[in-house]
């Protein structure tokens, strides 16, 4: 499994902690669309899988894996 630069998730600004579920990932043009309907709050940012801490991203990848199998 791995993450690419394409794909994103809302983080607060200041802690880099997802603001939404670690189900919700969005592509590049699914990100347009969805900040376009939901402008970020100054406390919010857009980042790319791959720029998050590396914590983070292990958190990631296990939730992707434990969705996976039980799928």
């Amino acid at each position: 499994m791995k993450l690419y630069d394409t794909d994103y998730v809302i983080v607060d600004s200041e802690t880099l902690e997802p603001i939404e579920s670690l189900d919700i990932i969005y592509a590049e043009d699914m990100l347009q669309e969805e900040l376009r309907n939901n402008p970020l709050s100054m406390h919010e940012r857009a980042i790319p899988m791959t720029k998050l801490p590396k914590e983070l991203q292990e958190r990631y990848l296990e939730h992707i894996e434990k969705v996976r199998s039980n799928g």
